[in-house]
């Protein structure tokens, strides 16, 4: 028994060792398929495309088993792994000699002008014209506008070339003002116009190309303005800390001239001093959703009152950056709190903790 299995394995082995393309792996495994060395099976180790094998452990093969399997596995998986590789590269050099004779943009073919486009139709799962979960394989397309309204298939490369050569050579072509509504064509809709059963697959299929390579520019169309806006929004942001700390001297100076009590005997003394004060955070304060504010651009002039024995405070003054990104218009207005400042809006709550810690550890 070992020495007949030692022998099928030796075959197995030999058949799948040997360098080979797509069609002739797929040529072999369906040999073992038929010779019944290989049964599908979801659970198989052995995978080629989509499908899945086990080995037969019938007698005749020497009682083949899972060792055989994931050894054949693996074999094959060096196989499957290097012709992908190999396509690949064979693709984007394909993809990149159709790129070459584009004249027009993809949204210029869709509007209707003549000329040659290069289009890139991204794999995507959908329901087929049946309801049926579908795979639409990638492709890369030269297509070609009439300016009359119509595209043809030029040439084709990627996963699903042969179909679109296919529709190439059975001369489909597709109006773009149907790419104006969101579903494809309907086959009843089709066949009533004379179309064949295939020719309409054929049509829809078309249609999905110039649907998915429309949606995958759009998005990357939106993708770019997002980091064109961010970019933009990020040096606004940073000639604004610039501007800040220019006018941050004189504005601490004009705060600090204008305060009536000193911020410890606001924060410290029980009951709280009344009056203007100056205060300011010497480090980088950090936001609770990630924002930052740099040392020496937390500081604002605050002010203390007293109401029937109780303390009050509001925010008197503060820098124009402070109000787009630390304080609202609510900390202008006096509000009531206790001992740990609890009565006050964030996030000024939070500062004055952090300042009366400040202002302890300088005493």
């Amino acid at each position: 028994m070992e020495v007949r299995k030692a022998a099928h394995m030796a075959v197995l082995k030999h058949r799948f060792n040997k360098e080979m393309d797509w069609e002739t792996l797929k040529e072999a495994v369906n040999l073992c398929v038929q010779e019944e060395y290989f049964v599908i099976n979801n659970e198989g180790f052995i995978q080629v495309g989509q499908r899945h094998y086990i080995l037969s452990d019938d007698k005749r093969f020497g009682g083949l088993g899972e060792e055989q399997e994931h050894l054949l596995a693996e074999i094959i998986g060096r196989q499957t792994s290097r012709i992908n590789a190999e396509f690949k590269e064979d693709v984007k050099e394909g993809a990149e000699e159709l790129r070459k004779q584009s004249k027009i943009s993809l949204f210029e073919l869709l509007e209707g002008k003549k000329g040659k486009c290069f289009a890139h139709a991204p794999m995507k799962m959908e329901e087929d014209y049946s309801g049926k979960p579908y795979r639409y394989r990638e492709v890369n397309l030269l297509l070609e506008g009439d300016g009359e309204g119509r595209a043809f298939i030029l040439d084709a490369i990627g996963a699903d070339m042969n179909d679109a050569l296919d529709i190439r050579d059975s001369k489909i072509f597709i109006n773009l003002a149907s790419l104006n509504v969101p579903r494809p064509p309907r086959m009843e809709t089709l066949k009533s116009k004379g179309f064949s059963y295939d020719d309409a697959k054929k049509i829809r299929l078309f249609w999905s190309y110039l649907d998915r390579s429309k949606k995958e520019q759009e998005a990357k169309l939106q993708k770019e303005r997002q980091k064109e806006l961010a970019t933009k929004a990020e040096k606004e942001k940073q000639e604004a800390v610039e501007k800040a700390f220019q006018e941050a001297e004189t504005l601490k100076e004009e705060y600090a001239e204008e305060s009536t009590v000193a911020l410890d005997r606001v924060l410290l003394e029980n009951p709280p001093m009344e009056g203007i004060f100056y205060a300011e955070f010497h480090k980088e304060w950090r936001n609770p959703d990630g924002t930052k504010i740099p040392k020496g651009l937390l500081f604002f002039q605050g002010e203390q009152k007293n109401v029937d024995g109780k303390p009050q405070m509001r925010v008197r003054r503060a820098p124009k950056h402070l109000f787009d990104e630390f304080f609202t218009k609510a900390h202008l207005e006096f509000a009531p709190y206790d001992e740990s400042f609890e009565g006050l809006e964030q996030p000024l709550r939070g500062l004055l903790k952090t300042l009366s810690r400040q202002v302890k550890n300088q005493a």
